[in-house]
């Protein structure tokens, strides 16, 4: 009778440490690294780059920003928990013209994990969001 005492005693730590939330707690941040390797033509063009980040459904859920954006340039980013993919809009002016464009790509992002959004000369760019 005592045997079965002390192992409903136990029982419960078992159980509670068991489903502990230090699992959830140490799980990796989803991350986005921008790598723009795109030369300008003129130093007179400031190009800046907006990352929109999406939900399941379809819901912007966040976004980030990089002003007067250069080449050779490197950024990571903390996705909202709740991201799912990142479209990108690029605004190019100069003088009193300005352009808006999207990276006619939509970027997955991986769960825990890092994702590549690189934008270079072979990267496609055009009028409509993806």
């Amino acid at each position: 009778m005592k045997k079965i005492l002390i192992l409903l005693a136990i029982l419960p730590m078992i159980v509670f440490t068991a489903c502990s939330d230090d699992d959830d707690s140490k799980q990796k941040q989803t991350s986005y690294t921008l790598k723009w390797n795109m030369s300008e033509s003129s130093s007179l063009i400031s190009t800046d780059v907006w990352l929109f980040e999406y939900n399941d459904k379809d819901e912007s859920v966040g976004n980030n920003t990089v002003d007067d954006v250069q080449d050779n340039y490197t950024e990571v980013f903390k996705a909202n928990e709740q991201a799912v993919k990142v479209k990108v809009q690029i605004r190019m002016s100069g003088g009193t013209t300005s352009s808006n464009r999207w990276v006619q790509q939509v970027y997955y992002l991986t769960k825990g994990g890092n994702t590549d959004i690189k934008i270079d000369g072979e990267t496609i760019i055009g009028t409509k969001e993806p």
